[in-house]
């Protein structure tokens, strides 16, 4: 069997790619992480070349599962409400001195809703009619909600699209200094915010993680101490050895995995992880309605996310374009938002982790003007809001204000202040959510170079209400 790919039979890309590499590692020593990969030019994006014989047999994801560690973020997940979802019509918005607005009519809760701070006194106020409420609080458990803090953003996005700068992956890898054994888990529809997108791996269900962290093909009927041994080989080559091989064979794939192979991928190919199934975790199945339909596919996002396996996942949940509906699918649908997300925290508290989640939604619907709750009638991106989750198992997030940007009161009509820092732009509204993400884990220093000084040294520190975590 020919195995190796003759230099003759190489692209100019391909043989560039190998010289790149060479010379790498010649300045630099074995090049060990991916990053360093890209560094070197060896590898182009999140792919890499495929060398169609040997390394046919291996799944691509080995490759780029060989990493250190687990992170030490917490889990970021997003939530995002396909269609534009009216959260301005469940949770009460503020004006820019943290009052009440004299009318809610024009976002479906009637003149004067009456509030419940589900989260205790230093939340958000739901209006008692909300169905994400309703969701929340059949899905947590009182001492999750004891540790929960919940934060609104105030940000005006366009209508039922994926055009929205919403996608907060890059930010969170960037944010990210470990390195995970899987990419960011489920590809996001909106836009990414600030910084380009990052390669992330595509899940609809819980296979699709387990078939990234296995070999396949021939090698795969190998038994567990074969295949081990094969990577424990490989892990074991010196540098000279690694860039002797690849030049043998002619393939950047070859000479990444050669010099990118580690204890993680030896583990997880011998069959020593089983951090990956949520259903491994009995208490789960009670949290999951005993793993549903689609929602094994998202407890699995949620807990590879929760054990190191991924710095965050995303979750996508479809029929928020409801407006012109009836009152009972607007309250049904909302209602199922708010379980998933209850659903999301009371996973991190059952396994005894913290967890971060945004919910994410393209624009917003506006309703009739009514003294009492009035189903959404049509499309209003000027009444676009966000949520933020933080729980801790070891006590409850502290946060200086319960929201992030302001709405204001004009005629009949309420909606973003969008002279705020961030109510007109989607994009700077996710980077404020990752620095606070980053300064509740205690590496709020570094956001503004995350960010990219996409929020000024005056502008972001007004925005970090989410505290380090004590405890």
């Amino acid at each position: 069997m020919m195995f190796f790919k003759k230099l003759k039979d190489m692209s100019p890309e391909e043989i560039q790619k190998q010289k790149n590499l060479d010379t790498w590692q010649r300045l630099h020593g074995k090049a060990i992480t991916r990053r360093q990969l890209l560094a070197a030019g060896a590898i182009s994006g999140g792919a890499y070349m495929v060398l169609p014989s040997l390394f046919s047999l291996i799944s691509p994801s080995t490759a780029e599962a060989a990493s250190c560690g687990s992170s030490g973020l917490p889990a970021f997940i997003t939530v995002n409400l396909d269609g534009g979802a009216c959260l301005a019509g469940n949770a009460i918005m503020l004006d820019g001195g943290g009052n009440m607005l004299p009318d809610y009519g024009s976002v479906g809760m009637g003149t004067t809703p009456t509030p419940v701070q589900m989260f205790g006194t230093t939340g958000p106020s739901f209006a008692s009619t909300s169905g994400f409420l309703a969701g929340l609080q059949a899905s947590m458990k009182p001492a999750t909600i004891a540790n929960t803090t919940m934060i609104t953003v105030a940000v005006a996005s366009n209508d039922d699209t994926a055009s929205n700068p919403l996608d907060p992956t890059p930010l969170v890898v960037s944010a990210n200094s470990s390195k995970d054994i899987l990419p960011p888990l489920g590809t996001n529809r909106n836009q990414p915010a600030v910084l380009p997108m990052t390669p992330t791996l595509a899940v609809g269900s819980l296979s699709d993680i387990q078939n990234a962290l296995t070999v396949q093909g021939a090698v795969k009927s190998l038994t567990a101490s074969q295949k081990a041994t094969i990577f424990q080989n490989i892990q074991n080559l010196s540098a000279t050895q690694a860039r002797n091989l690849a030049n043998v064979s002619g393939a950047s794939l070859l000479g990444a995995l050669g010099t990118s192979a580690t204890a993680t991928n030896t583990g997880l190919i011998s069959g020593t992880n089983t951090n990956t199934d949520p259903q491994t975790n009995t208490a789960l199945k009670t949290v999951w309605n005993n793993f549903q339909g689609q929602d094994l596919r998202d407890a699995a996002v949620v807990y590879n996310a929760l054990m190191g396996n991924a710095i965050s996942a995303y979750i996508e949940m479809g029929g928020y374009d409801y407006h012109g509906t009836s009152a009972q699918n607007v309250l049904t649908q909302d209602t199922s938002a708010g379980t998933k997300v209850g659903r999301v925290l009371e996973t991190a508290a059952t396994v005894g982790k913290p967890i971060f989640v945004v919910v994410t939604t393209d624009g917003s619907t506006a309703a009739p003007p009514s003294s009492g709750p009035t189903p959404p009638s049509g499309d209003k991106g000027t009444h676009g809001t966000l949520f933020v989750f933080a729980y801790h198992p070891a006590g409850k997030p502290v946060a200086t204000k319960t929201q992030l940007g302001a709405f204001k009161f004009g005629g009949t009509d309420l909606g973003v202040d969008t002279s705020t820092t961030i109510g007109g732009s989607p994009s700077l509204a996710i980077g404020a959510i990752v620095a606070n993400y980053m300064n509740w884990a205690g590496v709020g220093a570094n956001a503004p170079n995350v960010l990219n000084n996409a929020l000024n040294s005056q502008q972001l520190p007004p925005l970090m209400v989410l505290q380090p975590q004590t405890g």
